[in-house]
């Protein structure tokens, strides 16, 4: 061991021991203390140490010679009875401290969550068996088992699913690929004769391609049969008074039948059941008129009927009963507004005592009987003669007939 003389403060020297050279080996632990500033036992007590002089002046205390703090386990335990009126104040902070909350009563199963008061009005829900167990969010479904799942029975079919059609008769094909086996022909060209009216079943005309047929039923072609493309219609009837003039069943549309058909038409159609398809009228008429009515598939005729229509000149002829002065009458034809329509001129004239005799360019229903009773007169019955070019001739109450090519409104 050698001696050291190491300078502590200016102008002193002291002496201290130095060991030459640290010994190895394990360092022995310390006893542990019972309290936070008690020795252990057997230990000797370490006497304060005298500060020294710059230490006094400076104010600055050393750890050994601060009172010991108690330890956390001797503080008095404070309850919610015993508390002061007024918050404590915290250590050295000098803060008041928050009133305590009020203890919560339960908490659920394994989470550690309180469960909150119930509200008044609501229903309390009861624990269920299987649950609160670790790991179990409050409130969550109970797990079942698989075979407790079992699929609700719907009542309807989902969207989207269609609905089960009843299956087809044993021993049954469609039409179609009978006549294109028997021909034979491709598929399409089998749907065509059949919806071009050239195949019967049994002696009897069918015009529909998926009609089911037996291996028994005779399937024929009609002799003369061609393949050609459908060609839109355009139908004439003589509307009876009375009758309603729709697209509805019960209007003069339900007159299309073979039996009522114009006797002498030249135009060549063939009567099919395909000629119903997109059929529109487009020169309606009030039920208590007669007269002509047109019905079309064509797309250029509804727009010069309906987009054009009040460049298309009517021909009336109206029963009236009354007297009609040169005034009234020449009012009548510089014409008359009517539901918004500005008054454009028309020709107006007698073809006999009784009935009067209209031209005018598409006139809305009940202008002609709103122009009678403004010049004093009672209409009786009203006809409709002539649309455009095309007039009624021929056609008597309740027949139809087919627009000719070359016919032009």
């Amino acid at each position: 061991m050698s001696s050291t003389l190491r300078p502590t403060k200016p102008g002193t020297l002291s002496l201290s021991s130095r060991p030459a050279k640290r010994a190895t080996g394990t360092r022995s632990a310390r006893p542990p203390r019972s309290g936070p500033s008690a020795p252990a036992a057997g230990t000797p007590r370490r006497e304060p140490s005298v500060p020294s002089p710059s230490e006094a002046k400076s104010g600055v205390k050393r750890a050994a010679d601060r009172p010991a703090r108690p330890a956390a386990s001797t503080r008095p335990e404070r309850s919610a009875s015993n508390a002061p009126a007024r918050p404590a104040k915290s250590g050295t902070t000098g803060r008041a401290m928050p009133p305590a909350k009020p203890a919560r009563s339960a908490t659920s199963g394994g989470t550690g969550r309180a469960t909150p008061p119930a509200k008044p009005g609501m229903k309390s829900r009861a624990a269920k068996p299987g649950t609160g167990g670790a790991g179990t969010r409050p409130g969550s479904r109970p797990d079942r088992a698989p075979q407790d799942r079992a699929p609700k029975a719907s009542a309807s079919p989902s969207r989207g699913q269609r609905p089960a059609q009843a299956p087809a008769a044993a021993n049954t094909e469609r039409l179609a690929k009978r006549l294109a086996t028997e021909l034979p022909c491709s598929r399409a060209d089998a749907e065509r004769y059949i919806e071009g009216g050239w195949v019967t079943v049994n002696g009897k005309v069918q015009e529909e391609p998926g009609l089911r047929v037996t291996a028994s039923q005779t399937v024929s072609l009609l002799p003369g049969a061609r393949l050609e493309e459908g060609r839109p219609v355009t139908i004439l009837i003589h509307k009876p008074a009375g009758m309603y003039a729709d697209d509805q069943p019960g209007s003069a549309r339900d007159l299309i039948l073979p039996e009522n058909l114009m006797p002498g038409d030249r135009s060549g159609q063939r009567y099919l059941k395909r000629m119903f398809n997109g059929l529109k009228l487009v020169t309606p008429l009030e039920r208590a008129a007669s007269g002509l009515v047109v019905y079309t598939q064509e797309f250029a005729v509804a727009r010069k009927l309906v987009d054009e229509g009040r460049h298309v000149e009517q021909e009336y002829v109206a029963q009236v009963e009354g007297q009609l002065s040169e005034a009234d009458l020449a009012r009548m034809q510089r014409g008359m507004a009517y539901e918004g329509r500005p008054a454009t001129p028309m020709k107006v004239s007698w073809q006999n005592e009784n009935h009067l005799r209209f031209a005018l360019k598409s006139p809305m229903p009940g202008f002609i009987e709103a122009v009678c009773e403004a010049a004093g007169l009672r209409l009786l019955a009203l006809r409709r003669l002539r649309i455009g070019r095309l007039p009624m001739a021929g056609l008597a109450a309740g027949q139809w007939r087919y627009r000719l090519e070359y016919e032009r409104f």
